[in-house]
C-alpha cells in the first residue's frame, strides 16, 4: 500500500561509535534533507556481543567466491609430479606468476564491470522515493561504514546491492533504510569476515531499532535472489586499489582521489560511468588539482584503459560534486565532507588547492 505524501518522515538514526552517542536523522517525504533531533541516543553496546546471527546459510548458495578477486594469491606449495623434462621452458618465478595473475584479475574486472551496473534513470520506476532521498540513505550509510571501520570495498558492494535492488524492485519510504541496512549487512560479512563484519543487532540499533531481525531476515533473503546471488562484482574500489598504485599516489593524493569517489556514490548521474571511469576519472582529476606536470600520462592510459578524451565528461561531473561539496551547496549531505576533514584523511576536504 502506497503511503501518504504528506507529514510522513522515515527516521535515520546517526550511528554512534561502538557504544557511543548518536542523533537522528530525518529522511523527509518530500524529498528533503536532514535534520536532527536535539535529544542524542545512547546506545546500551550489549548487542555487538551476539555475533552474526542472522542470514549465513543463505550465503552458503552463492557460486562467485570471493578469494577469485583477490590480487595476490596465497603461496601454494607445488604439486607432485614426474621430473622435469628438460626441453620444456622453465616455469615462471613468482613476481611474473604475481603479474600474471594480477593482469588476469584486471582483465576480468573489465569484463565482467558493464554486467553489474544500473540505469542512471532508474529512480523513475519507483513512484515513491526520490533521488534525494536515495543521497541521504547513501551519506547515512557512509556514517555507519566509517562508524564501524569496515573496508573501503564494503561501502562500493553497499551502494552497488542497493541500486541495483531498487532498479528492479518498487520499494516503499519506509522500507527504503531497511534496504541500505540488508545491503550493508551482506556486503559486510562479505568483504569484512566473519570477525570484522558487522554484526546484526548493531546494524538495527543504528535505525533505532525501526526494524526487527526478522525484517532483515527478509529483506536479505529478496535482495539475494532479486540480484542472483551474484555479491562479488566489479566496483569503483578494485580498480582504484590497483590504478593508484600505477600513479604512484602518495597518502594525501590517495585520500583526494578517495574523497571525489565517495562523492560521486552521492549522486545518481554517475551511475552512467562504468567503475573503471569513475576511479580513472577521480586519479584524473586528483592529478590535475595537485598539478601534477602531465595529468595522464601514457602509463596511465594503458593501466586504466581510458584516454583523458575519454574520461572528460566523467570528470566534469566529478569537479561539479566536488565543487558543490567545498562551498557548503551539498553541505545537508555531510557524512563524506566530514570524513574528509579529518586529521586520519589528512583533512583533504579542507585542504586549498
Amino acid at each position: 500500500m502506497q503511503e501518504p505524501s504528506s507529514g510522513v518522515a522515515t527516521r535515520i538514526r546517526r550511528p554512534a561509535a561502538r557504544g557511543g552517542v548518536g542523533g537522528n536523522a530525518v529522511l523527509r517525504s518530500d524529498g528533503g534533507g536532514i535534520g536532527e533531533n536535539t535529544a542524542p541516543t545512547i546506545g546500551t553496546g550489549t548487542n555487538r556481543r551476539q555475533g552474526l546471527r542472522l542470514g549465513n546459510s543463505v550465503l552458503g548458495d552463492i557460486t562467485n567466491v570471493l578469494a577469485e578477486w583477490s590480487v595476490v594469491d596465497e603461496a601454494k606449495p607445488a604439486a607432485k609430479g614426474p621430473a622435469v623434462d628438460d626441453a620444456k621452458p622453465a616455469a615462471k618465478g613468482p613476481a611474473a606468476a604475481e603479474d600474471d595473475h594480477k593482469s588476469d584479475v584486471l582483465n576480468r574486472l573489465f569484463t565482467e564491470e558493464v554486467a553489474f551496473m544500473s540505469p542512471a534513470e532508474y529512480m523513475h520506476m519507483q513512484p515513491n522515493i526520490t533521488c534525494n532521498m536515495r543521497a541521504i540513505l547513501i551519506d547515512w550509510i557512509v556514517q555507519v561504514h566509517k562508524s564501524y571501520r569496515l573496508r573501503p570495498e564494503t561501502l562500493y558492494l553497499t551502494v552497488n546491492l542497493i541500486d541495483r535492488y531498487l532498479s528492479t524492485t518498487v520499494v516503499v519510504r519506509r522500507r527504503l533504510q531497511l534496504v541500505g541496512m540488508a545491503a550493508m549487512f551482506i556486503a559486510s560479512k562479505f568483504e569484512d569476515g566473519k570477525d570484522g563484519a558487522i554484526r546484526l543487532l548493531d546494524l538495527i540499533g543504528t535505525s533505532d531499532n525501526a526494524y526487527t531481525e526478522e525484517d532483515m531476515s527478509v529483506m536479505e533473503c529478496s535482495m539475494l535472489t532479486n540480484v542472483g546471488f551474484h555479491i562479488v562484482v566489479p566496483t569503483a574500489a578494485h580498480f582504484f586499489g590497483i590504478f593508484q598504485k600505477a600513479n604512484q599516489c602518495d597518502s594525501v593524493h590517495r585520500d583526494i582521489a578517495q574523497y571525489m569517489m565517495e562523492l560521486a556514490l552521492l549522486d545518481m548521474q554517475m551511475l552512467l560511468y562504468a567503475p573503471s571511469q569513475t576511479a580513472a576519472a577521480a586519479l584524473l582529476l586528483s592529478n590535475s588539482v595537485v598539478k601534477r606536470s602531465v595529468v595522464w600520462p601514457a602509463s596511465m592510459v594503458q593501466e586504466s584503459r581510458h584516454t583523458d578524451q575519454a574520461l572528460q565528461a566523467c570528470v566534469d561531473d566529478l569537479m561539479r560534486l566536488f565543487e558543490a561539496d567545498r562551498d557548503g551547496t551539498q553541505r545537508h549531505l555531510h557524512a563524506v565532507h566530514r570524513k574528509f576533514s579529518a586529521s586520519q584523511r589528512h583533512g583533504v576536504a579542507t585542504m586549498q588547492f
